[in-house]
């Protein structure tokens, strides 16, 4: 008895005409030495079949006999799509610059056991005009740019549909078409579209060393050693010299605060009186300035509430 295992087998009719009718190739635009195989088609149906484009047609790159990279056709009738390599995969591949690659529309062999030229296939051999390059990412993304207006007034004539404003930018329905053919594009060509966000350059600009930092900066290495070293044992945390020697100053500041007080009786005298004790702190770079202005302030501000609660 002989045994056979049934393998499925998927038929579909030629369409009427397959054709190439614009290809582009950028080199160089999220990053340099990548590719971007951008392909105007046509694949012509008196009445488009009931199977996915998907399936039946693909995009291919070829280097001679080898295939290379290959991307599935959204749709039937005029269209365009992309195919894109980052440049490890043109690495990869051993593509170059000007190459003579082929691009191939043509049929899914497990739709179309017999694939013809001109008939359910169509190739076209690039030469230097179809390879755009501009120098740097910049220029080449402009050029693109350029070449996304120019296909998109091609398909509003040929769908008969509206993807341009008046000022030649991008509307919501030719968004949605070009970011489905050239994934990214939004992120690289922002200004052909209606609506886009821009994010504005900075430069950090470059300050001049303030004198506070000027102050913090005239601890010795010997007194610094000192501190970190103490600030380790206390913490045993690495250069915690400055926090343990402002520390260090703060409690001075008030065991020397209390003892006036104590002698005077009176607050605001014990805080003025101990107030230049910080600015010791900052000539030596143990305490910041901040902290003594704030300190300063302070004063200011109960001397103020005690000469207004006193005057009434």
């Amino acid at each position: 008895m002989l045994l056979s295992v049934a393998t499925p087998a998927y038929a579909i009719e030629d369409p009427d005409s397959i054709s190439i009718e614009s290809v582009k190739v950028y080199e160089g635009l999220w990053e340099s030495g990548d590719m971007l195989f951008l392909v105007e088609y046509k694949i012509m149906y008196g009445s488009n079949p009931d199977e996915d484009p998907q399936d039946t047609f693909l995009l291919g790159v070829w280097a001679g006999a080898v295939k290379g990279p290959d991307r599935p056709l959204d749709y039937y009738y005029h269209n365009f799509t992309s195919v894109y390599l980052t440049a490890a995969q043109v690495a990869t591949f051993g593509y170059t610059f000007e190459d003579e690659l082929k691009v191939r529309v043509a049929g899914n062999p497990a739709y179309f056991p017999v694939l013809t030229e001109g008939v359910n296939m169509d190739t076209a051999t690039l030469s230097a005009g179809n390879w755009v390059n501009g120098g740097d990412l910049e220029t080449t993304r402009t050029y693109l740019a350029a070449w996304c207006i120019i296909l998109a007034k091609v398909f509003e004539a040929s769908w008969d549909i509206t993807l341009l404003t008046s000022g030649d930018k991008l509307n919501s329905t030719g968004m949605l078409k070009f970011k489905e053919a050239i994934p990214g594009l939004d992120s690289i060509c922002p200004e052909i579209f209606q609506v886009y966000a821009t994010f504005p350059e900075y430069d950090d600009p470059a300050y001049t060393p303030t004198y506070e930092v000027t102050l913090l900066g005239r601890m010795g290495p010997r007194l610094e050693v000192a501190l970190d070293g103490l600030g380790q044992w206390l913490t045993g945390k690495p250069d915690m010299g400055g926090l343990v020697g402002g520390v260090g100053l703060a409690i001075l500041f008030f065991v020397l605060a209390g003892r006036i007080f104590v002698a005077t009786g009176s607050v605001p005298t014990s805080v003025v009186v101990s107030i230049p004790f910080l600015f010791v702190g900052n000539l030596i770079g143990v305490l910041s300035l901040t902290i003594t202005f704030v300190a300063a302030f302070l004063v200011l501000v109960t001397f103020a509430i005690t000469f207004i609660l006193g005057r009434m």
